[in-house]
């Protein structure tokens, strides 16, 4: 069903940071603000993982907020590309399944996201490196791209 979702849907209306919806299961953004999110269940996102630890700046405030706000709320801290491996991958891909539901997965810049995410789709549901490597690209990947090749065995700047 490709990738074109309608700017339309409620979820492109809330303007996220750097949001990019992968397929009807993930979408990947950047950090949310506490308005956008309260509305992401209203928007068909009741799950949110965020890789971002606790202590860095801007966060720390979402577990309060997700109990008001009826959303499911995960911290699944990725400190850096050192984190970018297949446990974490692993993680990610076991809260993905819990969820069952469109979920959406953010850092600050939506960079850390979209390479776990892509690390998962390899680890977890096996999809083939160069294939995972791509989704990872339209995730939003960004700079963390030779590490997330380096976890996959793939050459860099392919």
């Amino acid at each position: 069903h490709g990738n074109s979702y309608p700017e339309g849907t409620p979820m492109m209306q809330l303007r996220m940071k750097n949001l990019v919806i992968v397929d009807d299961r993930v979408a990947v953004s950047g950090q949310p603000t506490r308005a956008q999110f309260e509305a992401l269940p209203g928007a068909g996102y009741r799950h949110v993982i965020s890789l971002r630890g606790a202590r860095e700046l801007e966060t720390g405030w979402e577990e309060a907020l997700a109990a008001e706000s009826g959303v499911d709320f995960l911290r699944l801290e990725v400190d850096g590309a050192g984190d970018l491996d297949e446990a974490h991958a692993r993680a990610l891909g076991d809260a993905l399944q819990e969820s069952g539901e469109p979920t959406l997965i953010c850092c600050r810049s939506g960079s850390r996201a979209g390479a776990l995410l892509a690390l998962e789709r390899h680890f977890a549901e096996g999809l083939p490196p160069a294939e995972a490597l791509e989704l990872g690209r339209r995730a939003g990947m960004a700079s963390a791209e030779p590490v997330v090749c380096k976890v996959l065995g793939l050459p860099q700047g392919d």
